[in-house]
């Protein structure tokens, strides 16, 4: 029984840590594409969609 309530515990803290760094993940991209969009009419829009924090928020 209490490994149980042990391993729901640990499942709690697991999805609450995912939970804020993909929030944290959301906020990066949308500044990040909000800084895409300022620079579309220039060669930075090329180096900001291949930039790594948008693959994190899509793997």
């Amino acid at each position: 029984m209490e490994r149980i309530t042990q391993a729901i515990k640990h499942l709690i803290i697991i999805n609450v840590v995912l939970f804020f760094v993909a929030e944290l993940g959301l906020v990066l991209h949308l500044k990040e594409l909000m800084a895409i969009w300022y620079f579309s009419k220039s060669k930075f829009f090329i180096f900001g969609s291949l930039s790594p924090i948008c693959l994190c928020t899509v793997i």
